[in-house]
């Protein structure tokens, strides 16, 4: 029984809000370029509330800054039913760069130690932010 195919692939474009890769870049970005994703928050009000995140800038600021404590977003069948997405952002110094993703199906053997996977793409989201900061 092969797991669905995941519907986020290189090159295809994505929402902003829904699943742990889009959420984690937001929330960084809303910390370097907070103009920028308060001008997509008002352009894309009903894809916020679609997405089930909050409308207004200040509750959703308040939301994103939240998320970036966290160091890693998760996410479960926000994209894909069935998905489970742990991400990272990736910074270059205070600019946020992308992200760092892992998606798993809830069904596959061996998905018992969450915090460990979100631990994991943690610390390789930092392995990857101090080979960009050596090769400036």
């Amino acid at each position: 029984n092969a797991p669905p195919q995941v519907s986020y692939a290189r090159g295809r474009a994505m929402t902003l809000f829904r699943g742990a890769t889009s959420a984690v870049v937001l929330a960084h970005l809303a910390r370097c370029a907070p103009d920028v994703v308060e001008e997509l928050a008002r352009c894309h009000r009903a894809e916020l509330q679609a997405s089930g995140l909050p409308t207004g800038w200040s509750e959703l600021e308040l939301l994103l800054a939240r998320l970036r404590r966290q160091r890693v977003c998760t996410s479960a069948g926000e994209v894909d039913a069935g998905a489970l997405g742990w991400a990272a952002a990736i910074h270059l110094g205070t600019r946020v760069l992308g992200s760092l993703s892992v998606v798993l199906w809830n069904q596959a053997p061996g998905i018992v130690d969450t915090r460990r996977i979100g631990d994991e793409v943690a610390r390789a989201a930092l392995r990857i932010e101090g080979l960009l900061g050596r090769g400036r």
